[in-house]
């Protein structure tokens, strides 16, 4: 007898047996697979539920908590957290960054592209180490966001400071005298207002 003979003759053996169970019992042996390609059908069928909607949310693009992120998604969690760090040597240039991986990863999922907030624990997740901040992961998830915003403003005022400034420049350089009238005669205009 070959081995699958034998494990279907087990199994016809186990079914005569199992009809002396009740059939809470029953519905949970239909459950287990008969056979070894029975079994890796459903660990198939397994891993596609999970990546079609099994995921973070229910969307199956996010890195889910029993699941190692890659390499790749690391490395650019590492260099999302070296952007906040370097938002005020960089002059907030880095926000750019943050504003392109917060993009992609809306385009191409957040498997790769981690999300906002997440860039802290995910190299501690990945090492084995405990998640016990986990209410604090939730609050940097909630502010981070707001810190953007917040930086994005900031970032649009400073490029605009910086074009008035140049247009300022470039006024003066055009015509000199015109200028210094202009400023004298705002500031007499507005010295006779005062008094």
């Amino acid at each position: 007898m070959s081995v699958d003979e034998n494990l279907l003759a087990r199994n016809d053996g186990d079914n005569s047996s199992s009809d002396s169970k009740n059939s809470g019992e029953n519905q949970a042996n239909e459950a287990q697979p008969k056979s070894l390609r029975e079994a890796r059908m459903m660990e198939k069928a397994k891993i596609e539920n999970k990546k079609k909607g099994g995921g973070k949310d229910g969307k199956g693009v996010g890195i889910t908590a029993g699941e190692k992120p890659s390499v790749i998604a690391l490395s650019l969690a590492s260099l999302l957290k070296s952007s906040w760090f370097n938002v005020l040597p960089s002059f907030g240039l880095s926000i750019l960054w943050i504003d392109v991986h917060v993009i992609l990863g809306k385009v191409f999922g957040n498997k790769v592209f981690c999300e906002l907030g997440d860039e802290w624990t995910l190299g501690k997740e990945a090492m084995g180490g405990s998640l016990s901040g986990v209410k604090k992961n939730k609050m940097i998830k909630t502010v981070e966001p707001m810190g953007l915003a917040l930086g994005n403003l900031l970032l649009v005022l400073m490029i605009i400071a910086v074009i008035s400034l140049i247009a300022l420049i470039a006024g003066f350089v055009d015509s000199p005298m015109k200028a210094i009238k202009a400023m004298l005669e705002s500031v007499f205009t507005n010295w006779s207002s005062i008094k």
